[in-house]
């Protein structure tokens, strides 16, 4: 049977955590100019999947716990917690967190991070990962086994990101139709914040883009629900939470037609969907120390309002058609591929992916 499903309440299910990756992090993927020196949007980058990797319970936010594991780790560095807790609240937002983070690196104050700045902290030998280092990497050790991943979490109550934004028409509360999703915004844990969504037409404002937090959405078998009237659309601005950031919208004129949308930038610490789908997919290298190109990422699949999977298609050239879904394993905005951390015989021994499946319960 079918399940109606809400992005942030779905039907009880068990879901295994997230896989953490083996990823590695390079000097010079951060480096996007290659003048040696990160800036802070550059380093935000970084310190943006530092943060993921310690907001342990996924809040978007790093408690003193969090953050003091993380100073074990990583540090130590020389400010405490409070110096970083601009607000003060007692948490971390990721701007904070990205701020500390860079002044600590930025031991010179020359307002750029070099390769040695980059190198200078690592985590705890004991924990058996590394930070930085003389070939200033991050890695984490850690990867679920494509042996032990299984579909069954995906069908039941996934949600298919390219259908949301291809197939599925917005209604209001009133189910008045009133436009249509344009893009998902993620955090870069990979939990999912929002949907900018394209309304208007036929209210006094006309074509507009909106921005409504996940957590509002309800997402059916084919359409979507959002609480946004003509009363409240104001209440749901592009630059609600800061999710995109305010000089790409101030840059442009908010007019659908321009087409400026598709190039609007987020914040440092969040990404959109339609920058991952798309996106070239290689495969970890299995006797040759290069990676191999493997195909292109189709589709991502939200499960309980987290990003638990990227679909990808692989090219014509492996013999093999149809569609393979791998545990979802952080993104790098920017970066020329999108990395899955499994060879070509872990690859070879996935199942196809059977979309005709999702949000189907046995």
């Amino acid at each position: 049977m079918r399940l109606k499903r809400t992005a942030i309440s779905l039907a009880a299910v068990l879901i295994a955590s997230p896989a953490l990756a083996q990823t590695t992090y390079v000097y010079s993927d951060y480096d996007a100019d290659s003048n040696l020196g990160l800036s802070d949007t550059e380093f935000g980058t970084y310190s943006a999947d530092v943060f993921g990797r310690y907001d342990t319970d996924r809040d978007l936010m790093l408690s003193e716990e969090e953050y003091g594991l993380f100073n074990d780790e990583v540090g130590p560095f020389n400010e405490p917690f409070e110096a970083w807790d601009r607000e003060p609240d007692g948490l971390l937002t990721e701007d904070e967190f990205g701020t500390g983070l860079y002044g600590a690196y930025d031991t010179n104050n020359d307002l750029l991070i070099d390769e040695p700045e980059f190198g200078a902290y690592g985590f705890n030998e004991e924990i058996g990962d590394t930070v930085g280092g003389p070939d200033n990497t991050v890695q984490t050790n850690e990867i679920v086994r494509l042996s032990d991943w299984r579909y069954d979490d995906l069908y039941g109550p996934g949600i298919s990101v390219e259908e949301l934004m291809d197939d599925m028409d917005v209604y209001g509360p009133t189910g008045e139709e009133i436009g249509e999703i344009d893009d998902v915004l993620f955090g870069s844990n990979g939990q999912a914040l929002a949907i900018i969504a394209e309304i208007g037409g036929f209210w006094d404002i006309g074509d507009t883009h909106v921005t409504i937090p996940w957590d509002m959405v309800e997402v059916n078998l084919d359409n979507v629900i959002v609480p946004v009237t003509e009363d409240t659309v104001g209440d749901y601005s592009l630059f609600a939470q800061d999710y995109i950031t305010a000089d790409g919208v101030a840059r442009n004129i908010q007019q659908v037609d321009d087409g400026w949308f598709d190039d609007t930038e987020t914040g440092p610490y969040v990404w959109r969907a339609s920058e991952l789908i798309g996106e070239y997919a290689r495969l970890a290298p299995q006797d040759a120390t290069v990676a191999e190109n493997y195909g292109y990422v189709n589709d991502l699949i939200i499960v309980d309002g987290t990003l638990r999977a990227t679909v990808v298609s692989p090219d014509v050239g492996w013999g093999t058609g149809g569609y393979y879904a791998y545990p979802y394993t952080g993104y790098r905005r920017g970066a020329d591929y999108y990395d899955i951390p499994y060879n070509e015989t872990e690859a070879r021994g996935l199942e196809p992916f059977e979309y005709n499946r999702i949000g189907m319960v046995d």
